[in-house]
């Protein structure tokens, strides 16, 4: 059950003996959170099942394969959102879920096989929401990553995870935010699969329904991504009714860069870009330019028939469409499944909505539009996936259902989803059974697809990379798509072109190809990386993978090298037990390369100690720069032992050199790590003891827990 608690009793109402604690007890348990970094569960569930016959196993299904379920932690604390984003220094995906005790991040690389690499613990709370965000760090050379988690009916405020340890580990940064509680999070101006940002500034966050000003959104700084800074709130429009606090619930973003920018919004004049975003508030959609987040505008304000809690929504990939959810109209309008669809005008009013219709009468809670394809947590219906390819005539083309018993109104069944990790894959967040992976097949058996041709592309400043997408399928019609540039270590300076649209005519079966207009700069940068994403297919269209593409660009004249990312590892026996090293290109992407690699040292045992390759070749195509990576898992032998180690050295290239770090020292530790519970009692200088204060912290636990449970009957009782 999602829908929040009300703000006026959220803030008002306590029962008079917890209020009077609720400070010291808040404080007790958020140092408990802090300092709880939990122990990374095995990750194993239902296998990789083929959906046959409209079953996936025991999950009612049409046209979506199971990858991978991960049930561990359901066992003792239910499931809230999830997030994901592939981590650029390996090309490793990972999915980051919310639970009610706190936030998991699991590696996909192997997605028929999640492994959760760490878990930040937090207040138990039903409510717990994610984003990312990814940028290049010039002085540290590499990408650098934080996931942002809010929490309702909780005082951990904004957590920050940082991420820079993947593969290996995560930590929580030291963070006091200024609100204690907040239903959402969001990240404007950024990538949804990378987390970087789509335009030349930094993105913007957005904190929803917050514990201040009513539950406005909030807009902070990310200039300093480990410590945002607060920017402004939106003050209240003068045609705003007495009535509405304006509490925002949830929030979604599009980037306007064409003709719109100038007659949507008010702020945009002397930007190249509108920052538009998407207020869902309870009764309407609000849409506000944000594009000076300092004095946030509002430019509409829309509400509709049949309303029963405007919940969330998103934007079509164009930003034409408004999609809406809303989370009560099945239980109190006694609705079948609605989903609304407003078309944009010029001027940013919303249409009468085009409405999508379910065959049950379960409760629909979070969408995202990719492509043609809406995938939306369905609760008791799961994953329900829709064609918006024309929204006059939306239809459901497939579903997984992670909560077979039930398909009637409640708050069971899938939170949240998640659409766009480059693999294509799909995950699931379930209230009751965790973190599912799926594969997507109603693209499969669409008309046309449309897909870069591989899923890199290389070249020089003097040797322009030649971008291939091709269209499979039948060729019957005329379809298109559009592209555009995300910067990564180049940007839209380094480039003639950062959009445009690629079409094919009827009958016409040929590769497309996209010239960017790499500019010589006549400077010595190194190989430098942006990405092409491909959007907004035509209505007979539909996405493949790959639809990003990584494009690098060489110095003239440069040549390929090869090295591991690092000199030296070390990984703990107990936590995520795993060595990942990871080898990069650099130099030049133009043309194959091969490195073999050897453990050719160390006082580490294989097969006792550590479990892997001896030797083995990596190779790269022509083109090809993503990092590469060999893994070993190391054995908790326990404890009791010296710390050891062994050696992987690179050799023999092909097609290019040995660069820097040819030799990789992978320490094994004879502890818990960084990952690891700490030590609570020498926290505070003493040697033993210490029960006095974790029987103090544990009566605040209870004490706060009784008091949110009061809380939540009431609020369930009275919504």
């Amino acid at each position: 059950m999602e829908g929040r608690i009300s703000g006026y009793y959220r803030d008002s109402f306590r029962l008079p003996v917890f209020h009077m604690f609720r400070p010291l007890l808040t404080a007790l348990a958020a140092g408990i959170a802090f300092v709880s970094w939990g122990t990374p569960q095995a990750a194993t569930g239902t296998a990789a099942t083929a959906c046959v016959d409209g079953m996936a196993g025991a999950f009612p299904c049409d046209n979506v394969d199971l990858v991978a379920h991960v049930a561990e932690r359901a066992d003792s604390a239910s499931g809230a959102d999830v997030w994901g984003f592939v981590d650029l220094n390996t090309h490793r995906e990972y999915a980051i879920m919310g639970y009610s005790t706190g936030t998991a991040v699991y590696d996909l690389s192997d997605p028929e096989n999640p492994r959760e690499v760490g878990f930040i613990a937090g207040q138990r709370t039903t409510w717990r929401d994610i984003k990312i965000y990814q940028f290049w760090n010039d002085d540290a050379g590499r990408w650098n990553a934080y996931a942002y988690v809010t929490a309702d009916n909780a005082s951990d405020g904004l957590v920050i995870i940082d991420l820079n340890e993947l593969p290996h580990r995560i930590s929580r940064v030291n963070y006091v935010s200024d609100f204690s509680e907040a239903h959402n999070v969001s990240i404007t101006k950024a990538d949804f699969s990378t987390g970087l940002a789509l335009t030349d500034d930094t993105p913007v966050l957005v904190v929803a329904g917050s514990n201040r000003d009513d539950g406005r959104f909030r807009l902070y700084s990310l200039d300093d991504p480990r410590a945002p800074a607060f920017i402004a709130r939106p003050a209240t429009p003068a045609d705003q009714s007495a009535g509405d606090r304006l509490y925002m619930h949830d929030a979604a973003s599009t980037v306007l860069r064409d003709a719109r920018k100038d007659s949507i919004c008010v702020n945009a004049a002397a930007s190249p870009y509108c920052d538009l975003l998407a207020d869902f508030n309870e009764n309407s959609v609000a849409l506000w330019d944000i594009t000076v987040p300092a004095t946030p505008a509002r430019i509409s304000h829309t509400t509709y028939s049949n309303s029963g809690y405007t919940h969330s929504g998103w934007f079509s990939e164009d930003g034409s469409v408004v999609f809406v959810q809303d989370e009560l109209d099945e239980r109190d309008r006694l609705l079948n499944t609605t989903l609304r669809a407003f078309v944009i005008s010029d001027t940013g009013t919303l249409s009468t909505p085009q409405t999508w219709t379910g065959p049950t009468t379960s409760i629909d809670h979070n969408g995202f539009a990719r492509g043609n394809r809406y995938y939306m947590s369905n609760y008791a219906s799961g994953l329900t996936i829709l064609d918006i390819a024309n929204v006059a005539d939306i239809r459901a083309v497939g579903r997984f259902d992670t909560y077979p018993s039930s398909d009637s109104v409640g708050f069971p069944g899938a939170w949240g989803t998640y659409p766009f990790l480059p693999s294509g894959k799909i995950l699931i967040s379930d209230t009751g059974s965790g973190l599912y992976v799926v594969e997507d097949k109603t693209r499969d058996a669409a008309p046309t697809i449309l897909e870069f041709a591989a899923a890199s592309f290389g070249g020089s400043e003097d040797r322009n990379p030649t971008l291939t997408v091709r269209r499979l399928g039948p060729a019957t019609g005329t379809v298109g798509v559009a592209w555009e540039i995300v910067p990564a270590t180049a940007d839209a300076s380094d480039v003639t072109f950062r959009t445009g649209v690629l079409d094919w005519s009827n009958g016409e079966t040929g590769d497309k190809t996209i010239d960017l207009g790499i500019l010589d700069d006549g400077s010595a940068e190194g190989m430098e990386r942006l990405f092409v994403r491909l959007l907004s297919p035509s209505q007979a269209a539909n996405l493949g993978n790959p639809n990003y593409a990584s494009i690098y660009v060489s110095d003239p004249g440069a040549t390929p090298a090869v090295g591991f990312a690092e000199t030296a590892l070390r990984i703990p026996e107990r936590g995520f037990g795993t060595a990942v090293a990871v080898v990069h290109r650099s130099g030049s992407a133009v043309g194959a390369l091969t490195v073999d690699y050897t453990v050719t040292a160390g006082d580490a045992a294989a097969g006792s100690d550590y479990d892997g390759p001896a030797s083995g070749t990596l190779t790269w195509a022509d083109g090809d720069a993503d990092p590469k990576w060999v893994e070993w898992s190391i054995a908790d032998d326990g404890p009791g032992e010296a710390d050891e180690f062994f050696e992987v050295a690179l050799s023999n290239p092909t097609g290019g050199s040995l660069g820097a770090n040819s030799v990789l020292r992978v320490n094994v530790l004879d502890g818990t790590g960084t990952n690891g519970p700490p030590d609570v009692t020498g926290g505070t200088g003493q040697t033993g003891g210490g029960g006095g204060a974790i029987s103090l912290w544990l009566l605040a636990l209870l004490l706060l827990e009784r008091m949110r449970l009061d809380n939540r009957l009431f609020a369930i009782r009275t919504r």
